[in-house]
């Protein structure tokens, strides 16, 4: 690849997950160079693996902002004991993955003021290097699961990409040298691999070349590699701004000649970082560059995690002039030395609220000890928190309170005498798009009860959007079958989910709602709907913190100008409008039953607030529980429909007793029927009623009301069905001394004087006017008398009502709808009697 540098890269590769490995790290860097261009290209999983001391070093960076928010900060300690040193970049792209192997760590000189090396490979060109970092990924990983529990998630998480790209075993040294090989030191000393890879090239060393910025103070490693390759002559890369031979001259031995070179560059003005090892014979040259150095402890043991990338190629890939240098300094790495009351520390809030965490490298592990959670090294409110520590140092409590995320958070722990602090990783915004975290805040606001009209049309907005979305996919599935083709991916365009990745290889995100929890959207949507009622809950549980401010809705926000007025209920209405027509023809959809509580909410306070004092009081509800109860829901969103069914039809049914209106209570149990309520034990129903109302969407169901409601069940249940009870007004209608019971007049107004008019002679064809299923579907639907097409609203009514009186032109007569066939065969014979 031509691309010169990691930003570069990424607009090329434009990844949709990215991880990173790191010994340095400076955070403000990587905020302000690397994570936007990953933004710009649309990367929402991205994640750091950094050596564990030099994360604690980035603490000091209290000014990070999306530290552990939209990207993962995780701490790995090397098992050998050693550092964790390896710079590589694993970038999943849209066509082709990219991995890279560097010098340079994630700071600024790392990237940008010193010359590194940086070699990248694609998964299109050179597969097998990736199943050998799947190799590289799962040893790892093996190896520091008992300290870092993140960081080898993360690394299986890659793994597994990777392993879907490498199906073979094929990806072990006997793929060299026709394609290019990872050396790692998780389980193998560098220089053994450096060497294996030499003797498959079957040829005579001719030169051996070492640039490092870090050396053993006498040079053995390189003595020992050279005997190795029968070479007596070792060139040392020297850095051409200070010509400084890296070791104490006294310690060199004779044996060996050492002569020094500088690489040909365009740029001198930046110091070397690059670590570069290249074998040359007459045939080509073996180039290995990564983060393996010159010293005992990169090279000749497994105590670093090193990774670097050999090659081999017909030319060296460098030019080198010879230099005499101007002095010598040993440069050795000095590592750094703990007291006995240092620790590690990893920690995240999981998405149910949880705090999770480990404490490490250590060999005391307290019992016990108490957590801070900070914020520009200020404790935030709602701590600290006690906790209890195991054995392996693992720790989890909660849910905590609701936290205001804005900012990076740091976690602290003081047991005893050990005070240890790491980046707190929050999960659901890492998981999380950027217009998915702004729709989250909104139902946060909402739920503490500090809202303005921007979080109600943020969150009206995402249930539109998860209408649309299952509406657009239901309906490019179904066309798919229909015409016998593969649907395409309906989720091409979400946001990529490791979580999911692991599962399924090269799935898409799939997360409720648009990203958010169903219960916390349902919730904050009923607080919007009743936020203007008297006896407002307060925040949830666990929230010892609860809003101080009035929970009220303001229908323009303070930002609003008077001119940008937004219509809520235009909207709300829109949204409401838009549910029925999802469900009549997706019935099945995800959410389904989340999406039928929100209008029942919205019918619920339509009633209850309604100003007429008459039955069209019951209206709404009557007609939430009409139309909600005809869908073919799956069995999981019926069971979870029922509750809210049977308080609103129970609610309904007490307002009718409470202000003296006609009990609807025919098409009340013909509704809880269609919904799948069929109780065997009556006597549990005022509980399961009881059940009902303490949901938040009863709110502003009043104490008396909700007690009538209690109690009705029994009066509604032992009621006739709306069939049964039309049967026996048209048989009335055919004995000219019945009289009409006036119940049935107000369930059928002017029915049965229309009926009267309308008797079949002998000897005359006669219409009986009765419509039977699908008789009202799609565009058909209309009056058999008159034969006038009905509206929607009409065809609507008339399946609630199974009989009304057409208002054609001068028709005036009476149509039937009945469902069930042997109701509209009984209706039939009573209507043709003379």
């Amino acid at each position: 690849m031509k691309e010169g540098n990691l930003v570069e890269l990424i607009k090329s590769v434009r990844p949709r997950a990215a991880l990173f490995t790191t010994y340095t790290l400076s955070l403000s860097f990587f905020e302000t160079v690397i994570l936007p261009a990953l933004r710009q290209v649309g990367c929402q999983e991205i994640a750091i693996l950094v050596d564990a001391n030099e994360a604690v070093t980035s603490l000091a960076e209290t000014n990070a902002y999306y530290a552990g928010r939209r990207y993962w900060v995780v701490p790995v300690t090397a098992p050998g004991g050693g550092v964790f040193h390896p710079k590589l970049t694993y970038l999943a792209g849209q066509e082709s993955d990219v991995l890279t192997i560097g010098s340079g760590n994630l700071t600024l000189p790392g990237q940008s003021l010193q010359l590194e090396t940086l070699d990248a490979v694609t998964s299109s060109d050179n597969p097998i290097v990736f199943g050998q970092f799947a190799e590289f990924a799962n040893r790892l990983a093996n190896e520091i699961e008992k300290s870092s529990i993140e960081g080898a998630k993360q690394l299986r998480i890659y793994e597994e990409r990777a392993r879907s790209i490498m199906k073979t075993n094929n990806a072990n040294l006997t793929s060299f040298p026709e394609s290019p090989f990872l050396i790692h030191t998780v389980d193998q000393v560098a220089i053994s691999t450096i060497l294996d890879l030499w003797r498959l090239i079957k040829t005579d060393a001719r030169s051996l070349t070492v640039l490092s910025p870090f050396h053993a103070p006498d040079a053995s490693p390189l003595y020992r590699l050279a005997d190795e390759l029968n070479l007596d002559n070792i060139s040392i890369g020297l850095d051409p701004k200070t010509l400084i031979a890296p070791f104490e001259k006294k310690r060199l031995l004779t044996s060996h000649r050492l002569c020094y070179v500088t690489p040909k560059l365009d740029d001198e003005a930046r110091c070397l970082h690059a670590k570069v090892f290249e074998i040359t014979s007459d045939e080509g040259a073996l180039v290995i560059t990564g983060s393996i150095n010159a010293t005992h402890q990169s090279l000749e043991t497994t105590k670093n995690i090193e990774v670097s990338l050999a090659r081999w190629l017909p030319s060296p890939c460098f030019e080198w002039e010879t230099v005499e240098p101007v002095n010598f300094e040993s440069n050795t790495y000095e590592f750094k030395n703990h007291g006995a009351n240092f620790a590690f520390l990893e920690a995240l809030i999981n998405t149910n609220g949880d705090i999770e965490g480990r404490v490490f490298g250590n060999d005391k592990i307290p019992e016990s000890g108490m957590i801070y959670l900070l914020r520009n090294e200020i404790p935030l409110k709602g701590g600290p928190y006690q906790i209890t520590i195991n054995q392996n140092g693992a720790f989890k409590f909660g849910p905590i309170d609701e936290l205001d995320t804005d900012g990076s958070l740091q976690l602290k722990l003081i047991a005893g005498e050990i005070e240890a602090t790491c980046w707190l990783n929050i999960v659901q915004d890492l998981n999380s798009t950027d217009s998915e975290r702004k729709d989250r805040q909104c139902v946060r606001n909402i739920l503490r009860g500090d809202f303005k009209s921007d979080d109600v049309m943020d969150l009206i907005h995402i249930f539109s959007r998860a209408i649309s979305y299952e509406y657009s996919s239901k309906t490019e599935i179904s066309e798919a079958i229909q015409k016998n083709t593969s649907p395409s991916d309906v989720d091409s365009d979400r946001p990529f989910s490791y979580q999911q990745w692991q599962l399924s290889g090269h799935s898409n995100r799939n997360q409720g709602l648009l990203g958010i929890r169903y219960d916390d959207t349902l919730k904050a949507f009923i607080r919007y709907l009743n936020a203007d009622a008297q006896a407002f809950v307060t925040p949830d549980h666990p929230s010892s913190h609860p809003s101080t401010s009035t929970p009220s809705f303001k229908n323009v926000s303070e930002k609003d100008s008077p001119q940008e007025k937004v219509d809520i209920e235009g909207l709300l209405r829109q949204l409401i409008g838009s549910i029925p027509k999802l469900l009549s023809e997706h019935p099945d959809v995800p959410n389904a039953d989340i999406l039928a509580s929100v209008s029942a909410a919205h019918a619920l306070k339509l009633m209850l607030t309604s100003t007429w004092q008459n039955e069209n009081r019951l209206g709404p509800s009557l007609a939430w529980l009409d139309t909600y109860s005809r869908y073919p829901y799956a069995e999981i969103a019926k069971e979870r429909l029922q509750s809210i069914a049977l308080g609103i039809a129970m609610v309904t049914a007490g307002l009718a007793k409470q202000y003296h209106l006609d009990m609807p209570d025919s098409r009340i149990k013909e509704s809880l029927l269609r919904f799948g309520f069929n109780p065997t034990d009556l006597s549990l129903v005022n509980e399961l009623v009881l059940s009902s109302l303490n949901s938040e969407i009863f709110l502003r169901v009043d104490q008396k009301l909700k007690g009538i409601a209690k109690i009705i069940f029994s009066e509604v249940w032992a009621a006739q069905l709306v069939d049964d009870r039309l049967l026996h007004l048209v048989t009335a209608s055919r004995n000219p001394d019945a009289r009409l019971d006036p119940k049935d007049d107000a369930l059928f107004p002017g029915v049965f004087s229309a009926l009267k008019l309308s008797r079949p002679k002998a000897g005359k064809p006669f219409r009986d006017g009765v419509l039977t299923n699908g008789d009202l579907d799609g565009n058909r639907g209309g009056c058999p008398h008159c034969f006038e097409r009905f509206d929607n609203p009409t065809k609507k009514y008339l399946r609630a009502q199974h009989a009304i009186i057409c208002k054609k032109g001068f028709c005036g007569k009476v149509v039937f709808y009945l469902e069930d066939p042997t109701a509209a065969a009984q209706i039939k014979e009573a209507l043709s009697h003379v």
